[in-house]
């Protein structure tokens, strides 16, 4: 598919800016998430008949989330724990890519993205590099849940470094919005380790919060000591 000739941008959907820009989030997180170009086509493929159908967006990319996922479990069963967690870090992105435009949000979307967050910490308890550690941050009289990424031990640091706080924009996850801050910084800043947080989510449709995720704060913290999350 092809965008128009005096667009700056790639449509992938040239008919609907916002449909292209939500695919391209995902497929722009494949040299961090593993996104598979051809799994993304496919989804889009399916949606071509149906541009600007918020309800078949999320229906078709939450098919290929539970495609994806029920791979993971297949390899999960035979003992190929990185190839699971492969997976299950495509399948979260295909999620959270789905839900996005759920407005107002319902509770199979909620339970959508619970999923995507919940598969994610399966795929970091199975990655050795970087380690990714789920933790919860103490704020007033509640914990903002966050993403702490060691440093690598081989790095070896033994002097303080300086820390980043990094804003990953209103419309992106921990999850989803991480992987560029945590590939990029840390190519240069091997030693750092890095905390991508995320407020509280609170519904105006639901009676209470579902999930305490929403999108927000990452902070990177470069440490020469990182003490236990």
């Amino acid at each position: 598919m092809i965008g128009r000739r005096d667009d700056p941008a790639f449509l992938y959907f040239p008919c609907n800016y916002r449909w292209s820009m939500g695919l391209l989030i995902c497929l722009g997180a494949a040299p961090w998430t593993g996104i598979e170009i051809d799994e993304v086509h496919r989804v889009g493929r399916a949606l071509e008949e149906h541009v600007g159908d918020d309800t078949a967006w999320f229906a078709e990319w939450v098919r290929m989330g539970d495609k994806i996922e029920a791979r993971g479990r297949e390899e999960e069963r035979r003992g190929h724990r990185r190839t699971a967690a492969s997976c299950f870090l495509r399948a979260s992105r295909y999620y959270q890519t789905g839900e996005r435009f759920i407005h107002p949000r319902s509770p199979q979307s909620h339970d959508v993205y619970a999923k995507s967050v919940n598969i994610f910490k399966e795929a970091a308890a199975a990655i050795r590099r970087p380690r990714i550690e789920p933790v919860e941050v103490p704020y007033e009289n509640t914990s903002l849940p966050a993403l702490l990424v060691h440093p690598d031990p081989a790095d070896g640091v033994t002097r303080p470094a300086p820390c980043m706080v990094f804003l990953d924009g209103f419309d992106v996850t921990k999850e989803g919005g991480a992987g560029r801050a945590f590939q990029e910084w840390r190519r240069q800043h091997p030693e750092a380790e890095t905390l991508c947080l995320n407020g509280e989510t609170c519904s105006m449709e639901l009676p209470r919060p579902p999930y305490k995720d929403a999108c927000g704060l990452g902070i990177i913290h470069k440490s020469a000591n990182p003490g236990p999350a």
